[in-house]
């Protein structure tokens, strides 16, 4: 399995944090400190609602080094298969590699 580091942007890009997967952009949030407190906590729940209605990506990029079976490693990534497995994917999603 290959890591992938992952962020959380705002669909405008306005608001760009470091995100761990699977998560939520409220989670992502808060651990980036955008969104600070309890979010259970007096109007906390009321002054986040922006969150909700925005639009938020995820967004990961990975780097893919490898060897094919045969053992080589030039372009082992453009001749041999890739399988891209996404759990979790919830609500809505448009799914891009490499922008397309």
């Amino acid at each position: 399995m290959v890591p992938i580091v992952w962020r959380c942007l705002s669909a405008n890009r306005s608001i760009d944090v470091a995100a761990t997967v699977p998560g939520v952009a409220h989670l992502a949030l808060m651990e980036a400190g955008v969104l600070t407190g309890d979010p259970f906590f007096r109007y906390n729940e009321l002054e986040w609602a922006w969150v909700a209605e925005e639009d938020w990506v995820f967004e990961g990029s990975v780097q893919l080094n490898g060897s094919s079976p045969s053992g080589r490693e030039e372009a082992a990534l453009l001749t041999e298969p890739v399988i891209l497995t996404l759990e979790g994917v919830d609500t809505v999603a448009d799914i891009y590699v490499n922008s397309l």
